[in-house]
């Protein structure tokens, strides 16, 4: 086989199948070193003022809990902005929440995917080695 084909099968191949957004979406949530128990989606109910908490475990766990329990799941751009207010970081179908770091240093965020406008994956991310935005 020549190293044409061999990039061809290893490269274009999963661009294609899963899209660049996919495989660089699973590349920052497969990086996470997230320590919070799921919570009980019976039970989760969002709290705007434990989000809006600026210090503390709080905003980490509504995260967890929005995303763990698919709250966000087809919701529009602006309806996650009216809930959760502006994204810190928003670009090519994604939006990034900072939350206040967890006690080892981790920079915990929650990522959205959004594809067509509307909410089509979230994750609650804690970890160490999450990538700065620019």
């Amino acid at each position: 086989m020549n190293i044409a084909v061999v990039a061809l099968i290893v490269v274009v191949v999963p661009f294609a199948i899963y899209g660049a957004g996919s495989l660089a979406w699973n590349a920052f949530v497969s990086g996470s070193d997230n320590q919070l128990d799921p919570p009980d989606c019976d039970e989760f109910r969002f709290d705007a003022a434990e989000w809006d908490d600026a210090s503390g475990d709080a905003p980490a766990e509504q995260a967890n809990g929005l995303a763990h329990c698919d709250l966000l799941l087809g919701m529009t751009r602006d309806e996650v902005g009216d809930m959760l207010g502006p994204a810190d970081t928003s670009k090519r179908g994604f939006a990034a929440f900072a939350l206040p770091e967890s006690d080892g240093g981790g920079k915990r965020r929650l990522l959205i995917r959004l594809k067509e406008g509307e909410v089509t994956r979230a994750e609650y991310v804690d970890s160490t080695d999450f990538p700065e935005y620019d």
